[in-house]
């Protein structure tokens, strides 16, 4: 095969949003260096081929329209380039079902490519923090607490039935070694910038880049403690109330979307938590030093010197939140209303 296809599947939390941004504002300009970012499959002008990953995972918000793994194929086959992009963070569900991931890899090498799996991992005691806010927005209906013993006792948190997370890497990493072959699947620890390690991955080098292309987007913004605090409390009178999703919903983006003076920068109360990462060093220990063996990616822990620092923190930002309670009782009060349809 003299082509090569790029398969980047995130993982969640990773500066997704970032890469794919990097790559679709500027997709013409990457096209006339031999870079191809395909348009099927992508649900928005600036974002990733999501579609694609729904479709294959039976996700209810597939939508033919988007474009399908067949139309995806068609670009593929008319394209004259040697190199292409397929870019979702939602791959990363497809870790456990290799019968999608063959069917992927078949349409791509039937297309004339080399598939070869991209994926970014980030040190699991923050990403339970950066995930927890993150789905949060998506009606999770467990406390930190809560997400954060599954992550610890089972290695992976489902929701939706079709949104799997993994954090026992060994796992993740296998699954789609199974299907494209351990030699194709890329891993690297998550760093800021992440575009600079995305480009230098795929050969293309951010010197290199056309212009304005890394400022096209950047990831996506944890929310402030107050949101957080504010959405957890709508989610405890939603569950009080049985109020269906369809509702619930609104309820949420209006939380989410609410710009006031003081937003209570920082997510040092609700971000990634001293529990999991100590738990982390014994938990992630096995799955870590596989992950450095074999793939070269160190994953490092908390620090024993910074306990001190992060519990001070953590304190500080609990206090801030009590300040600013009404913000929290305002905004969850007008998610109510927009639930009750007022």
């Amino acid at each position: 095969m003299s082509k090569t296809l790029y398969l980047h599947v995130g993982t969640h939390k990773t500066g997704t949003t970032a890469i794919q941004a990097l790559l679709t504002t500027q997709s013409e300009a990457w096209a006339q260096g031999g870079l191809f970012v395909p348009r099927s499959g992508r649900i928005h002008d600036v974002g990733g081929h999501h579609n694609i990953a729904w479709e294959l995972n039976a996700d209810a918000r597939y939508r033919p329209a988007f474009g399908t793994l067949a139309d995806l194929c068609e670009e593929l086959k008319a394209s004259p380039h040697a190199v292409a992009v397929i870019s979702s963070e939602d791959f990363e569900y497809l870790y456990s079902d290799p019968r999608a991931l063959r069917a992927l890899k078949t349409a791509f090498e039937g297309c004339g490519y080399q598939v070869e799996v991209l994926m970014f991992l980030r040190e699991q005691g923050a990403m339970i923090g950066s995930l927890y806010q993150e789905l949060l927005k998506h009606g999770l209906d467990k406390d930190y607490g809560a997400l954060t013993c599954a992550m610890v006792k089972r290695g992976e948190f489902v929701m939706h039935g079709k949104w799997r997370y993994c954090l026992s890497y060994e796992r993740l990493v296998a699954g789609f070694a199974a299907v494209f072959g351990e030699a194709h699947v890329h891993c690297r620890r998550y760093e800021r910038p992440v575009e600079t390690a995305f480009l230098d991955l795929v050969g293309y080098h951010l010197t290199g880049k056309p212009d304005g292309a890394g400022h096209a987007g950047g990831e996506n913004q944890a929310l402030p403690d107050l949101k957080v605090r504010a959405l957890q409390r709508y989610k405890a009178w939603v569950s009080r109330q049985g109020v269906p999703e369809s509702r619930a919903s609104l309820g949420r983006q209006v939380i989410i979307h609410a710009t006031f003076a003081d937003n209570g920068r920082g997510t040092s109360a609700w971000g990634a938590g001293l529990w999991p990462r100590l738990c982390g060093v014994v938990r992630w220990r096995h799955t870590n030093r596989w992950l450095q063996r074999k793939k070269g990616v160190r994953l490092a822990p908390l620090p024993p010197r910074s306990v001190g620092r992060a519990l001070a923190r953590r304190a500080y930002a609990r206090l801030a939140l009590v300040d600013r309670w009404r913000i929290v009782r305002r905004l969850t009060d007008s998610a109510r209303a927009a639930a009750c349809g007022r």
